[in-house]
């Protein structure tokens, strides 16, 4: 119970902050124009509502992950309460509304967060006051829990993640860092922490925009676990084709996990 429970409080720590630190590492730093919404609406929106749609479509014939989902009203009230829940966009199950395929709420905000960063990025040049007042806007919007609609709660909450990747990129750090034996160093120095300081902050979920019991605990600890990690895939060094193959289908593997999810239940509750 208490074990489990200190796992899954780890793993929140970082599980979602180093996937927003990792797709700042490797934006390009691009002013923010039409062409940018565009390309980040055909990346990200619609593999979110596509995959969304789909897993509607099967988890009502089905429904073996939440039942109590689609069987507590009508059909039509079933439909109304997921195409609410598409557009407020996280997934935490209300009266009114349930996101059909939760795990997908992160293609919306990394959205927004890009559009986010893209404007910073804009304005940098001229007045670079001005980014510190869009991050603290952003932290205080989320830290008073402003209502929740289409991910953007969550993705100024992802913004200093996000710039924190691009710093990391643009300065060179990981190219600064050179050796396995440092590296190692610092991913074990850095997991301790983790473990040991890091889950004093509680349990923190970026899809409910939960910072634990302090903002500033959550970025500081969601920032070495996340950087640790990295620095330990450094001296791993994995160079394989079908890695590269599987990463490059992540949205896929993202939008398709819950349909094999139900198959090893269904297959269970036939076998066991």
């Amino acid at each position: 119970g208490l074990q489990n429970q200190n796992i899954m409080d780890l793993i929140f720590i970082f599980h979602v902050p180093v996937f927003f630190i990792i797709s700042g590492y490797f934006d390009k730093g691009i002013d923010i124009s039409k062409a940018v919404v565009v390309k980040n609406f055909k990346s990200l929106l619609i593999p979110y509502f596509f995959f969304s749609i789909m897993a509607f479509s099967y988890c009502w014939i089905s429904p073996y992950l939440h039942p109590e989902l689609y069987y507590n009203g009508t059909l039509f009230q079933t439909f109304l309460k997921a195409f609410v829940g598409l557009f407020l966009m996280d997934d935490i199950s209300r009266s009114y509304a349930f996101l059909p395929l939760g795990p997908v709420w992160f293609l919306v905000s990394l959205f927004w967060t890009r559009l986010l960063f893209s404007v910073c990025v804009t304005v940098w040049r001229s007045k670079r006051w001005v980014i510190i007042v869009i991050i603290a806007a952003c932290i205080l919007s989320v830290y008073y829990k402003r209502p929740s609609f289409f991910s953007l709660d969550s993705a100024c909450m992802a913004l200093p993640l996000y710039i924190c990747g691009y710093c990391i990129k643009k300065f060179k750090v990981l190219e600064r860092l050179q050796g396995k034996f440092l590296c190692i160093l610092i991913s074990i120095i850095g997991l301790l922490y983790t473990y040991f300081i890091g889950l004093l902050n509680g349990r923190v979920n970026m899809d409910a925009t939960s910072f634990g019991s302090s903002a500033i605990m959550f970025y500081i600890n969601a920032i070495v676990a996340s950087f640790s990690l990295i620095m330990f895939a450094k001296t791993i060094n994995i160079r394989s084709t079908i890695i590269g193959k599987i990463g490059a289908s992540t949205i896929t593997i993202l939008g398709t996990h819950m349909a094999v999810i139900i198959v090893f239940k269904v297959l269970g509750s036939i076998l066991f």
